[in-house]
């Protein structure tokens, strides 16, 4: 019995038990009312896609997540979702001929930023860093519509020659990531933001 007080105290103080679902603005969803931001440079990291989001409902969410998990979160002080990672532009999107501006091109000419998501969870991914564990906070979503876009990269990338599957418009995690204890936790780390890493359900309002 001890046991069992001992084990649901410390979950508790996690913040994972007895906790009510948390709320988040429906506008922070919605990229209409946003520019498209282009993103490139020289560096393997530099280019990428992303549908741009209002920042103050993802900054609310996160002020909640940190005082129900009792944690402190940095962030970049701005909200998207990555439709096309630096590390497909840069390994496969690339090396085949395509460039960052006709990436955009085509998102521009499908509407990104008109384009839905859906809330599914609040997700958080975590990884052992020099012998502690950190962890990365994020709102997973759905958007059909993103790959579809993400279909017509690919569809371009296969007319270049590049190899059938090797852009995967499946192959997709879309997330709106809040914060993060130590530094951003990606695919790359083996953290993969869908659904399995829920945490706590959203409300959203």
């Amino acid at each position: 019995m001890k046991l069992f007080a001992l084990i649901f105290s410390i979950v508790t103080s996690m913040g994972v038990a007895n906790a009510a679902p948390l709320p988040f603005s429906a506008q922070g969803l919605m990229g209409a009312d946003e520019v498209f931001l282009p993103h490139a440079g020289p560096g393997r990291y530099d280019s990428y896609l992303a549908l741009n989001l209002p920042f103050a409902p993802a900054a609310e969410l996160r002020s909640a997540v940190e005082a129900q998990f009792r944690v402190t979160l940095k962030h970049r002080g701005e909200a998207h979702v990555t439709v096309v990672t630096p590390v497909e532009f840069w390994d496969v999107l690339k090396p085949q001929g395509m460039t960052i501006q006709e990436i955009d091109q085509i998102a521009l000419e499908s509407g990104l930023q008109q384009l839905p998501v859906s809330a599914v969870c609040l997700g958080r991914g975590q990884l052992e860093i020099n012998r502690k564990l950190e962890s990365t906070f994020y709102v997973v979503v759905k958007g059909p519509e993103l790959v579809a876009l993400r279909a017509r990269i690919q569809q371009r990338f296969e007319e270049l020659g590049g190899t059938p599957g090797a852009f995967n418009a499946e192959a997709f995690y879309p997330h709106i990531t809040l914060g993060y204890t130590e530094r951003d936790l990606h695919d790359t780390d083996g953290v993969f933001k869908d659904c399995k890493t829920c945490v706590e359900d959203l409300v959203i309002q």
